[in-house]
């Protein structure tokens, strides 16, 4: 997989997340955070290197919460410009923690193969 697609994959995840969150039972609870950090980690196990690993969680952690932001917004329209400012600022904070769980994730991996002699 060429890494264009593993950073369409990774926005996908994170959009499809945040609807999923928005929409069913997730939806204002902290229980939504659960399945998020699981996503997170297990797009830095998928990751090649490194430098796929920050590429695709800061990607994906962008995705996550601007989308959760808009799908779960039941605001009127003069409200729009300030939601799109909130899920940008909150798009740029999930990047920062995408970044950090996908590394974990890389990490985990990269001791598991040292550990099994992988």
């Amino acid at each position: 997989m060429n890494k264009h697609t593993s950073f369409y994959i990774s926005g996908l995840i994170g959009m499809v997340l945040g609807f999923i969150s928005a929409k069913t039972f997730f939806a204002h609870s902290w229980t939504a955070l659960i399945p998020w950090g699981i996503a997170g980690l297990a797009v830095g196990l998928a990751s090649k290197n490194r430098k796929s690993a920050l590429w695709n969680g800061a990607i994906y952690g962008f995705f996550l919460p601007m989308s959760f932001t808009i799908f779960g917004f039941q605001g009127n329209n003069g409200s729009v410009p300030a939601l799109l400012l909130l899920a940008i600022i909150l798009g740029v904070i999930g990047a920062g923690c995408g970044m950090v769980l996908s590394l974990t994730g890389k990490s985990v991996r990269r001791e598991r193969m040292r550990r099994f002699d992988i």
